[in-house]
């Protein structure tokens, strides 16, 4: 049996933490002054990601919206299952963790953030985003999209959904931008590749990788 070195123990070393992330943008909300804002997350799971957001975005951040199927992933597409050879790993119902009303609790009671202003939206992207109204979004600028999930099809759900709300200076945090070995022509790489390119409203910047499989963007407006 192979003995494979782990990267964790570099993720808040020689690779840059989304925690240490998470504070650059901080900076960022200070130096722009950006007062009040919101974050969207894709891809909740059991909400230690949105804990670490709302604790190092203390301030700036006064609501958080998150959609997750909480049942894991869903059917995998035709555009899914072609780049499985690259990273066998997913298949439906993966993923899966707590009901969305535990994870809410848990996330308010790790930060002493108002349960009221967590808002949790249950199902499947290509079923809640279409019923999902951009009025309900709360009217404060969005200052982060983060999108923690492997799958393109469920990218492209999100990408189409957020392109009428990012602002300049938006920031999109992509967990798993280098999966599938890096290729281009896979998962949310390609989605978002793909997305730039078609729609009509919204161009990114480069920011900076993170956790060895991240990358980070701001985004602009065309």
């Amino acid at each position: 049996m192979v003995d494979y070195p782990s990267y964790f123990p570099q993720i808040s070393g020689d690779v840059l933490s989304r925690v240490n992330l998470l504070r650059f943008i901080r900076e960022f909300c200070r130096i722009h002054e950006v007062g009040e804002c919101y974050v969207m997350e894709f891809g909740v799971l059991n909400g230690d990601s949105l804990v670490e957001i709302i604790r190092q975005l203390r301030g700036f951040v006064t609501n958080v919206v998150g959609f997750d199927s909480f049942k894991g992933l869903p059917d995998l597409t035709d555009q899914d299952t072609a780049s499985l050879d690259l990273l066998p790993a997913f298949n439906k119902g993966q993923f899966s963790g707590q009901s969305s009303a535990e994870v809410g609790r848990h996330i308010s009671m790790s930060t002493q953030f108002p349960e009221e202003n967590i808002l949790l939206i249950d199902g499947y992207y290509s079923d809640t985003l279409r019923q999902y109204g951009l009025a309900r979004l709360p009217k404060k600028f969005p200052i982060l999209v983060h999108i923690d999930f492997d799958l393109y099809s469920s990218t492209c759900d999100v990408l189409n959904f957020i392109t009428d709300v990012v602002q300049d200076g938006t920031f999109l945090l992509m967990d798993d931008f280098w999966c599938y070995r890096g290729s281009p022509k896979h998962g949310q790489h390609r989605a978002i590749l793909e997305w730039e390119q078609d729609n009509g409203r919204v161009g990114l910047t480069p920011y900076s990788n993170y956790r060895g499989f991240g990358r980070a963007f701001i985004a602009y407006l065309k």
